[in-house]
């Protein structure tokens, strides 16, 4: 791993911390099943990563334990979610992604995983859209930013090293 990759896994990383608190305040309204979805995809998308011998595990390491930590805060504020038809979808997608990676290999696995994570933000694009004020803008540039540092540093334009790094710059 390089430079670059653990810079912007760090930065990552403590966006988090901001995040948190803002969360606390009541400032920023997470959506805690779209969190602990995405947790449950980072889980498979790391180790799909890992076992392909590429350097961009870290970045999907380090959203398990951020969006872990996240997760229990937006519990521990009240949020208990409301499981609808999407969200059971995102967890089949979440599931089939481990069916892909048995049955098609570890690069499948890390694009099906991928996808499901860009799948499963979409209830928090939705109230980003209803309501942009409790959105956390900065902290999401921040994450831009650190993803943009992990494509940076990959060693080569391969899934393993680049793809979760693209999707999660583009995403925010």
């Amino acid at each position: 791993m390089n430079a670059l990759v653990f810079a912007g896994s760090l930065i990552s990383l403590l966006m988090f911390v901001p995040l948190w608190g803002q969360i606390r305040s009541g400032v920023a309204k997470q959506n805690i099943l779209t969190w602990a979805l995405w947790t449950a995809l980072d889980v498979v998308l790391a180790a799909s990563i890992v076992s392909q011998g590429g350097t961009g595990w870290l970045l999907p390491t380090v959203y398990v334990f951020g969006n872990t930590i996240t997760i229990s805060i937006i519990w521990r504020m009240g949020d208990r979610g409301v499981w609808t038809w999407f969200e059971a979808m995102i967890m089949f997608l979440a599931l089939a992604s481990m069916g892909v990676w048995y049955s098609a290999g570890d690069a499948m696995a890390t694009i099906a995983s991928t996808s499901a994570v860009l799948i499963a933000g979409v209830p928090q694009l939705k109230d980003a859209w209803k309501k942009p004020h409790e959105i956390p803008l900065k902290v999401y540039l921040g994450y831009c930013v650190g993803s943009a540092l992990c494509i940076a540093g990959g060693a080569d334009w391969s899934i393993k090293e680049r793809f979760h790094s693209v999707a999660a710059t583009m995403y925010g």
